[in-house]
């Protein structure tokens, strides 16, 4: 029987999106159900020291980011945690790690910190990468200033693409949630990384993503909408995430802005901390800042997510957990869910208005009618996340 380590040491696992969230489910269901062949770092270990930065090969770019972390800059900061860190085991850390066969990293800079040392120890490596875009414009997504910079400075953007690059080559195996997932890589910055991907299918393997159901009865009501004088039988349609290109917010304003002049029974609830991407003026959009989802959820119609591109969105199983319809582009992962649509799912273009706008209205026409709980049962057929540790599993026996 083939065991897998999930690396979480020096990790913040929460109730969130990308690999936190993603790996706060992992834990919370196995500490309830647990199984012998997946284990986390901290069941084992409870050692949590921080990643050690060296000026490995004294690179310039290495000392740069250095000199600038030291004058506290964010964004340098943020570089030499995903592109620099170095990590050293422990021996006891080795002796524990060796009953395994498989060590499971959900990050860049951790398979960069310990994926070698983790090799030299018999084990093979696997690695899960959580975004839908470049590490580089992740980090620089949301500031419009570094985002040009990166544009006018080409090479210094196939620096760090051709760095994500290494990573991928140095993992045995790369586990994504579902095939269309890669997509995001390909676009002409990625071009290296999409050969690399298209080239070396037999190292990747999929496992379609789930989460934990939840208890009813611990989502309190959240209020969020009282006093905002939205009427009862208005169209509440919502957004929560980064207000940024590639979560579409922009294009969700251009959407809305649409429909608003057509339609002043409809209300956009966005959830999320603003940036410098300005909100739309109008009464009928509406910005709560940061939101509880969970509980937002039950005041709300339809959830939109209008991704330009898209990785595989923990909220969008959370949004068929609740058993609330969705709105969503056809991009990246969101295209798997059409494979297992029963209903609940309106699906919409990622680059045209008109299109998108018909469609939306179209749905808002036809009513909710059981469309939630169409989304529920799917929920409880394919994401629980029993399905997920039961995949998951039968995946780790099947690789070599």
């Amino acid at each position: 029987m083939k065991r897998v380590l999930i690396w979480d040491k020096n990790a913040k696992i929460n109730n969130s999106g990308g690999p936190a969230g993603y790996m706060w489910n992992i834990k919370q269901y196995l500490d309830a159900n647990p199984k012998d062949e997946v284990k986390f770092y901290s069941d084992i270990l409870n050692i949590d020291k921080p990643v050690k930065r060296t000026f490995k090969h004294l690179h310039p770019i290495r000392i740069l980011l250095y000199i600038l972390d030291i004058f506290r800059v964010p964004l340098a900061k943020q570089l030499l945690g995903t592109y620099f860190s170095v990590g050293n085991l422990t021996s006891e850390e080795k002796e524990k790690i060796k009953a395994f066969d498989y060590v499971h990293f959900h990050s860049v800079s951790m398979m960069n910190a310990y994926g070698k040392q983790i090799k030299t120890l018999g084990l093979k490596t696997i690695l899960t990468t959580h975004s839908p875009e470049l590490g580089i414009d992740e980090i620089f997504s949301g500031s419009y200033k570094y985002s040009l910079f990166l544009k006018r400075h080409k090479k210094v953007k196939n620096f760090f693409v051709k760095r994500e690059k290494k990573y991928l080559e140095k993992a045995d195996y790369l586990m994504y949630p579902v095939p269309q997932v890669k997509e995001c890589f390909f676009d002409s910055d990625a071009e290296k990384i999409k050969e690399y991907l298209l080239s070396n299918q037999k190292k990747i393997f999929y496992v379609p993503t789930g989460i934990i159901d939840q208890n009813e009865n611990e989502i309190q009501h959240s209020h969020y909408l009282d006093g905002l004088n939205i009427p009862k039988e208005a169209i509440k349609i919502c957004y929560v995430g980064r207000h940024n290109e590639i979560k579409g917010y922009p294009y969700l304003k251009r959407i809305a802005k649409e429909i608003l002049k057509l339609r002043r029974d409809v209300y956009f609830i966005i959830g999320g901390q603003q940036s410098e991407e300005l909100p739309l003026e109008d009464k009928n959009w509406i910005e709560l800042g940061w939101v509880q989802t969970k509980s937002l959820l039950k005041e709300i119609d339809y959830f939109i997510l209008p991704n330009k591109v898209t990785y595989f969105d923990i909220i969008a199983l959370e949004i068929l957990r609740a058993g609330v319809p969705l709105i969503t582009t056809y991009t990246g992962g969101n295209k798997y869910l059409s494979t297992v649509n029963t209903g609940g799912i309106q699906f919409i273009s990622n680059d045209d208005v008109k299109e998108a706008v018909k469609a939306i209205l179209s749905l808002v026409d036809g009513g909710i009618q059981n469309k939630g709980i169409l989304n529920r049962c799917l929920f409880e057929k394919e994401f629980s996340m029993a399905h997920y540790i039961d995949r998951y599993v039968d995946s780790i026996q099947k690789i070599s």
